[in-house]
């Protein structure tokens, strides 16, 4: 790892590097240092985790002191490209480069956010008594079914105006899960916009044309667990969700102001009932409130938990843990306790394993942790507003071919797009999407 690790070190703030004193920062802001180092005539401190997202561990992120007294921050994850000293610094005080000149800050775009709503006069008293007040209903308009039989069953499903956090270890499926969910709410009528700071738009694009067609549409290839759908499926797929899934395209960059005045502008202008952001560590927070990350973050899910209510919407996000290994509790969600309490729901998403089945045998029991141990996957109900359902453990099996969870072993699930009749003269022999080795247009290898 060590020869990854290449500093990214600016000359910005060095002009009078003796009035800065690095130790004293790290130690400020509390910044986890697993080994200092020398390095090229001056130090690396190699950290515990990237400041950016924690989930980066290991040797995989360190700070910089060249030789000259020049600083740099460098995290070798592709999602941290760009973030360097200047970055970091101000993460931490936010207000430190304000009227410096600041070549490296990304403007944000000046766009008039979305009215999202006119204000009226408030004819209702401010004190209320209960004939004033509207009693909550519950019914098909205002809940998005998951699909998820058990999580509908307690649940009844998700609310508009209100957001979910996610959350679990790399590889636990969070990101497979939350598309899964975006097929279903399709399928039940609703429209969904997406945001993935982890995963390139083609990935997407293979992720969720290869669940939306099922195990029966797919076939194996040489490469292992890589699996590709017939001819004429991706089509119809795509034709399906034509109106209904909008994919945010990064290139227009990660800054949350800017994101979420384009998701209100998206879910106004497409009528958008569902919105899911994978992930909160990702997001490009610098411009955010906020003295520390910690009270950005919190700020963050204020805005969020703001904008599904006034929108109508359900906001599904994803929060990594602090840990990347054994069995994650709701204390693990990376950031304070502010972003599990502003939020109506928390669902954990465990893969079952060695380390989960240990660490469910010393939290649950070993009854318990016989029963999941059959499972491919786990999703655990740590907070519920409305229904108070806590501690509900649903297990999931997961099918390769078609990257779905499912309910029963056997379970096939039809989506709408079959009802769509596959036209072969919209493609050529040079662009029909399964002809030959290579990638097509839908991104699909074959």
């Amino acid at each position: 790892a060590d020869e990854l690790i290449e500093p990214q070190i600016t000359t910005t703030y060095a002009a009078n590097p003796g009035k800065f004193n690095i130790d004293d920062f790290i130690v400020k802001n509390g910044i986890k240092v697993s080994n200092i180092e020398d390095y090229q005539g001056g130090k690396r401190y190699v950290l515990d985790h990237c400041c950016f997202d924690p989930s980066h561990n290991g040797k995989d992120a360190a700070i910089f002191v060249a030789s000259n007294g020049a600083l740099g921050y460098k995290c070798f994850h592709d999602s941290c490209a760009d973030k360097g000293w200047q970055q970091l610094r101000e993460l931490y005080e936010p207000q430190v480069f304000r009227g410096k000149n600041t070549a490296l800050r990304v403007p944000l775009a000046k766009k008039d956010p979305v009215e999202i709503a006119p204000k009226k006069e408030n004819s209702r008293p401010r004190w209320l008594k209960l004939s004033d007040i509207r009693p909550i209903e519950i019914n098909d308009a205002n809940i998005v079914k998951s699909g998820i039989d058990r999580l509908d069953e307690e649940m009844v499903g998700f609310a508009l105006g209100e957001v979910t956090v996610w959350s679990g270890i790399n590889g636990s499926g969070k990101s497979i899960l939350l598309n899964q969910l975006s097929i279903n709410a399709i399928d039940y009528g609703w429209r969904v916009a997406m945001w993935s700071g982890e995963m390139t738009d083609s990935r997407m694009l293979n992720w969720l044309v290869t669940q939306a067609a099922g195990k029966k549409y797919t076939h194996a290839t040489k490469w292992k667990n890589w699996f590709t759908v017939q001819e004429g499926v991706a089509q119809r797929v795509i034709e399906w969700t034509s109106d209904k899934l909008f994919i945010y395209n990064n290139e227009y960059g990660d800054n949350a102001e800017q994101l979420f005045i384009e998701i209100q502008n998206q879910v106004l202008k497409n009528n958008i009932s569902v919105v899911v952001l994978d992930n909160l560590m990702i997001l490009d927070i610098l411009t955010i409130d906020g003295n520390d990350i910690y009270a950005k973050q919190a700020s963050i899910m204020k805005m969020l938990s703001k904008m599904a209510k006034k929108l109508n919407i359900h906001i599904h996000i994803v929060c990594h843990p602090r840990k990347s290994s054994g069995l994650i509790r709701k204390a693990d969600i990376s950031g304070t306790q502010n972003l599990t309490d502003l939020a109506d729901n928390c669902i954990l998403i465990h893969r079952v394993s060695r380390d989960f089945d240990k660490g469910a045998r010393e939290f649950f029991g070993s009854v318990v942790a016989s029963e999941l141990s059959v499972y491919g996957n786990v999703l655990e109900v740590v907070k519920n507003r409305f229904f108070g359902s806590i501690d509900l453990l649903i297990g999931l099996y997961y099918e390769c071919e078609s990257r779905r969870f499912l309910n029963q072993l056997d379970e096939n699930r039809h989506y709408g797009w079959e009802a769509i009749e596959y036209n072969q003269d919209k493609t050529t022999p040079q662009d029909n999407p399964f002809a030959g080795i290579g990638q097509n247009k839908y991104g699909l290898p074959y």
